[in-house]
């Protein structure tokens, strides 16, 4: 028996990596046939590379039949290839960040590396090419059977997720937005925010990398959920 599937107004996700063996492709295509949508968001880093496997390669041709609906916005994020990777064999052209209205509530949503202080001061891809050799080294340091490495990465991976909150929550406070919503951290969260009796809800999306399944959805009543496979 097929599941009938949910109907939500907007389907938010980010940090897919497309192009990394990390990718989980699998989650994705789950998470397509979950829901049904008025429109798909990839708030950024849809891919890193060329799609890999055929799951990935699937996953192309189910984004671009959902372009040609006229239902697929894709924002850039950090790690999308120059020359646009993926959103070249979709044939979208990505933005730097997307606003809608959804029961009167404005929503803002891009991929956050903006507000993190360090892609301030260095280019990006010089960036990530440091930050993923560093990753690779710190998960082969290990004391009596405990990967210290892995623990040190989530800690930096957190601290980068209180500063992308709390700069987002001070930029949708100063543009009025309702809720704002990035990725690039790769730690799901929904915080809400009360700046002068007006409510903020910042969403992170979080990722489908390294075994994650995290996104929010939003409905037509402008009710918006973090959700996971």
């Amino acid at each position: 028996m097929t599941r009938e599937k949910e109907h939500v107004e907007i389907l938010w996700i980010s940090d897919l990596h497309l192009g990394s063996k990390d990718c989980n492709a699998r989650g994705i295509l789950r998470l397509l046939k979950k829901y049904h949508f008025k429109k798909l968001v990839a708030v950024g880093d849809l891919s890193e590379g060329k799609p890999i496997g055929k799951l990935q390669i699937k996953i192309v041709e189910k984004l671009k039949k959902i372009h040609q609906q006229g239902k697929l916005v894709v924002t850039y994020g950090n790690h999308d290839p120059k020359g646009n990777g993926v959103c070249r064999e979709i044939g979208i052209q990505a933005v730097e960040d997307y606003t809608c209205l959804v029961a009167g509530k404005s929503i803002f949503a891009t991929h956050g590396d903006k507000f993190n202080d360090l892609g301030d001061n260095l280019n990006d891809h010089v960036i990530d090419w440091i930050i993923c050799k560093l990753m690779v080294l710190l998960k082969l340091i290990k004391l009596r059977g405990i990967n210290l490495g892995i623990i040190i990465i989530k800690l930096c991976a957190q601290l980068n997720a209180l500063e992308v909150t709390r700069k987002a929550k001070e930029f949708a406070s100063k543009k009025y937005y309702d809720k704002i919503i990035c990725g690039h951290v790769h730690v799901p969260c929904h915080r809400i925010f009360m700046v002068k009796k007006r409510r903020i809800d910042y969403f992170n999306c979080g990722s489908f990398f390294d075994g994650e399944s995290t996104y929010v959805v939003t409905h037509e009543n402008g009710h918006t959920y973090l959700r996971s496979l």
